[in-house]
């Protein structure tokens, strides 16, 4: 069982590694813009937070 629960978490982390690989363009680091920024109402990066039903209007996003 422990074998088997180290291959679940193998391929997880193989799985991270290929969708952090396909969204580097959408990560993104910061500093605050003024003292006492309120982090928490940065809800992420735009791409991350939408979804493009028709392919054809991606460029138009980028």
């Amino acid at each position: 069982e422990r074998s088997e629960q180290l291959d679940a978490i193998r391929k997880l982390k193989d799985e991270t590694r290929v969708l952090s690989a396909q969204l580097a363009n959408v990560q993104f680091a910061y500093r605050d813009p003024v003292k006492g920024f309120d982090r928490s109402k940065v809800k992420g990066v735009v791409a991350k937070l939408i979804k493009v039903k028709d392919d054809a209007a991606m460029t138009a996003i980028e």
